[in-house]
C-alpha cells in the first residue's frame, strides 16, 4: 500500500510496505523529480539500525534522487522484529541468529523495487555499510536483478568463504584501520572476486577507522559515483 509522504526539494518522498517471512517491512524511497524510468539504489544500513542513523541515510536518499537515482531504504531488521541488537557477545548472537532471514528480507526488497513503478527493473544497485555491506554481497550472490554492489567497511559473509559463487562489479571501500571490521576481509574479499573472476576495484584507505573522514570521505563518494554512473548509468 503506497502513502506519498511529500515532495522536498524537487524530490518525491514515498513510504510502502513489502511482505516478508509473515511480516511487513517498511520500504522507504526517494524518487528524482523527473517522471520516467530511473536506476535504482538499495541502501543498507549497519547494525545500529535507523533509530540513529536514519536521519543521515535520509540525507543519502536525497542526494542520489537528485542524481537521477531512486533510492530505496528498507528497514530489514523488523523481518526479526530487532530494534536494539545490544552489544559485545550478544549482538553477535543476534547477527549470526538473524543474518539469513535479513537476507532473505532483502532479497525480497529487491524484487519489490522491480516491481515498483518509476524504477527500471535492469538498473538496480546495493550499498551496503558494515553488516549491511555483508548483507549486500550475499544477496547480490542470490538475486539476479542485482547489477553492482558498493561495499563499505564490510566483507564476505561466511557461507560464501572458500565456495565457487557468482556476483556483479564490487567496489570495495575499507579503512586500513578499521578495529570493528578489520581490513583483513576486505583483502580477503578481494581474493574471493578474483578467484571467482569478479569485476571489482578496491580503495584502501591508510590511517582510517571504521567510518571513513575527511578526504578520505569525499574521495570514497567520488568513487561511489563514477562506480553507479558506469554500471547503472543514468540517463538523461
Amino acid at each position: 500500500m503506497l502513502n506519498p509522504m511529500n515532495f522536498l526539494g524537487g524530490v518525491r518522498n514515498h513510504t510502502s510496505t513489502f511482505g516478508s517471512g509473515g511480516r511487513d517491512i517498511t520500504l522507504e524511497r526517494s524518487l528524482p523529480a523527473p517522471r520516467g524510468t530511473h536506476p535504482a539504489v538499495i541502501l543498507l544500513h549497519g547494525s545500529d539500525g535507523l533509530d540513529a542513523a536514519g536521519p543521515r541515510f535520509r540525507l543519502m536518499m536525497q542526494a542520489l534522487a537528485g542524481l537521477g537515482y531512486a533510492a530505496l531504504l528498507p528497514h530489514y531488521f523488523a523481518r526479526t522484529g530487532d530494534a536494539d541488537l545490544g552489544s559485545g557477545s550478544r549482538r553477535s548472537e543476534a547477527i549470526a541468529r538473524s543474518f539469513p532471514l535479513w537476507q532473505e528480507a532483502i532479497v525480497e526488497a529487491v524484487a519489490e523495487a522491480a516491481r515498483l513503478p518509476g524504477i527500471d527493473p535492469q538498473r538496480i544497485g546495493l550499498c551496503g555499510f558494515s553488516l549491511g555491506a555483508f548483507l549486500a554481497l550475499g544477496v547480490a550472490a542470490r538475486a539476479p536483478q542485482v547489477r553492482c554492489v558498493i561495499e563499505f567497511c564490510g566483507g564476505l559473509p561466511e557461507d560464501l568463504v572458500g565456495r565457487p559463487f557468482t556476483m556483479p562489479s564490487v567496489l570495495i571501500l575499507h579503512g586500513e584501520a578499521d578495529a570493528t571490521v578489520p581490513v583483513a576481509h576486505a583483502r580477503t574479499l578481494e581474493e574471493a572476486l578474483r578467484t571467482n573472476h569478479v569485476p571489482h576495484e578496491a580503495h584502501i584507505y591508510p590511517g582510517q577507522g571504521h567510518v571513513l573522514q575527511g578526504q578520505a570521505e569525499r574521495d570514497a563518494l567520488q568513487h561511489c559515483l563514477a562506480f553507479l554512473e558506469t554500471h547503472l548509468a543514468v540517463r538523461q
